[in-house]
């Protein structure tokens, strides 16, 4: 199954000169001690734009100078933290154009729960994105650059589902990805700013209906799909 950024890692890692590697490890190794005490004080209500130099690199036990040594800034220690989190969130949602042709949309549904439970889990490290990238030029480009990534690869999965007779074969590929995907996001974005992202059940029921009725609905059978009626 088609993977963006880590596409992406693996061409670049080839081209890394000596001893690029081990200060990779070890920058990734202080992404992985930060990440979970960035959480805790972005639950605590802290806002990341407001997070100094000084109080990220004492979460990750360095010193402020060592900081610069990894990171160019709080922007470029953003885009190592969120990069898997978003990874992770592009392959879970590959499978919603992945159904077989005898697909249903219970099946659809447990895709989009894993949809949810994923940006639940990341919620504050992806709302900063969308937060700091509203003034961080570099940020604003980087994570443009991953979901326009992440569209081709949506695109595509939606072409073969097309090609696999389980997909509507009216629909232009790459603008129902971007369509659907930008609509997810803005969703999920406002459902956490809401706090409703706690208690989702019906916003599962009714963005599955969505993807159902678009994707899914005109090469099956009506009645035969298992989607409720009240969704």
């Amino acid at each position: 199954m088609w993977t963006m950024p880590g596409d992406q890692r693996a061409s670049t890692t080839r081209l890394e000169p000596p001893g690029q590697r081990s200060r990779d490890e070890r920058r990734h190794a202080i992404v992985a001690r930060l990440a979970p005490a960035l959480e805790d004080l972005l639950d605590e209500g802290a806002v990341y734009s407001d997070l100094s130099v000084a109080a990220l690199s004492g979460a990750a036990g360095i010193s402020r100078s060592r900081f610069y040594v990894y990171f160019e800034d709080t922007g470029d220690l953003l885009r190592a933290l969120t990069e898997d989190a978003i990874v992770e969130l592009f392959d879970a949602t590959l499978a919603w154009w992945a159904l077989p042709q005898d697909g249903t949309w219970e099946q659809l549904r447990t895709v989009t729960e894993r949809i949810f439970a994923t940006y639940r889990r990341h919620r504050h490290l992806l709302r900063a994105v969308e937060q700091v990238a509203t003034h961080d030029s570099a940020v604003r480009q980087y994570f443009s650059t991953l979901f326009e990534s992440g569209l081709e690869g949506y695109a595509a999965e939606l072409a073969e589902g097309q090609t696999r007779g389980s997909l509507d074969p009216t629909l232009e590929s790459h603008r129902t990805a971007e369509l659907l995907a930008s609509m997810t996001q803005s969703g999920l974005y406002e459902l956490t700013a809401t706090g409703q992202l706690d208690n989702p059940g019906r916003w599962i029921d009714s963005l599955t209906t969505i993807v159902w009725n678009t994707l899914y609905a005109p090469t099956h059978e009506p009645g035969q799909d298992g989607a409720p009626d009240h969704a």
